[in-house]
């Protein structure tokens, strides 16, 4: 069965990643700051991910994200007072035989906490050779 990754990514304007992660006790997989160079574009924000971790379920995954949300409300307010966005990115392999027809399944419910918490739901499709 192939993973899903979950990814937190939060950015805003003027998001001090470093601070955030300090105050917030989270060690960040990636930080970048507004103005910075990548992938050959100027950042029009500064930001941070963090890794959640693999889910070999559509369902661990969207627990994990769930359940990071419910127990970070102080967070998701701090980068959202400042004119931030969070976002929860599942990232699917796809291509390779053994992740043929790979989906992401959320409840009502689960969509329900992500939106009262002003959390947008992406999903990344990555190609895997075979």
């Amino acid at each position: 069965m192939a993973e899903i990754s979950v990814v937190v990514r939060m950015s805003a304007p003027n998001l001090d990643p470093e601070k955030i992660a300090i105050e917030h006790d989270l060690t960040p997989t990636a930080t970048w700051r507004r103005g910075e160079m990548r992938r050959g574009v100027a950042c029009e924000a500064s930001g941070l991910n963090l890794s959640l971790g693999e889910a070999l379920s559509s369902e661990a995954a969207v627990s994990a994200a769930t359940t990071f949300v419910r127990r970070n409300p102080s967070l998701l307010s701090d980068v959202q007072a400042q004119a931030g966005t969070i976002q929860i990115d599942f990232g699917l392999m796809v291509g390779a035989e053994q992740s043929y027809a790979p989906s992401l399944i959320c409840t009502p419910e689960e969509l329900t906490t992500l939106a009262k918490a002003s959390v947008s739901l992406v999903v990344s499709a990555y190609p895997v050779a075979e």
